[in-house]
């Protein structure tokens, strides 16, 4: 299969969102399965009745600034995606928000889940900086900080990585390595534990 791939790829703004056009034929049959990905996030967004409409205006707004700033397509869908969350759980409009509504803000991603589950710290704080990137293009503060979102922590705590007492010791990873059926599982887990362990 030959595709004519070209760099740059149009997009259409619209009032309900972004509409991927003339995508290269290499980028629609990719993995990333962008033009699916965008219309899903799109209709949820629009359809969600728990955004209010301001919000809405202003998510679509935010990425058409994504959009002109020269953010990939998929970095655009990170951002919606995120929103769609974080404009389900807002109880004002953003561009109302004190301080104080961006905490209880903060306070409702946190408190979201999937499938059951609490979200993992990455995903929150993927969210955190979606939040924080927001409010600069919000504020019109593209290199500094609002204050109302100057106190959110985007990266990961050090609590996250493993201390040393929590790390498999020898014998462990013997049992381990012993617990494998096959040469390539043994390699595997040795691999893996000996990286770990550097």
């Amino acid at each position: 299969m030959t595709a004519k791939y070209r760099s740059e790829s149009k997009y259409q703004s619209t009032e309900i969102g972004l509409k991927p056009e003339n995508l290269p034929v290499i980028v629609r049959a990719s993995i990333y399965n962008i033009e699916n990905r965008l219309q899903n996030v799109t209709k949820r967004i629009n359809s969600s009745p728990r955004i209010s409409p301001r919000n809405k205006e202003l998510i679509w707004k935010f990425a058409e600034h994504c959009k002109i700033q020269g953010l990939s397509v998929l970095r655009v869908i990170f951002y919606l995606n995120r929103f769609y969350n974080i404009g389900r759980v807002a109880s004002k409009d953003f561009d109302q928000m004190e301080k104080r509504d961006v905490e209880q803000l903060v306070l409702g991603v946190r408190s979201l889940s999937k499938n059951g589950e609490p979200l993992s710290e990455r995903t929150i704080l993927d969210h955190m900086t979606a939040i924080k990137t927001f409010w600069r293009w919000l504020k019109e503060t593209d290199d500094e900080t609002p204050p109302e979102v100057k106190w959110i922590r985007t990266a990961p705590s050090k609590r996250a990585s493993k201390l040393p007492d929590e790390l498999p010791n020898p014998d462990d990873i013997q049992q381990l390595i012993s617990a494998t059926n096959n040469a390539r599982d043994k390699a595997l887990v040795s691999s893996s534990l000996i990286q770990g362990a550097e």
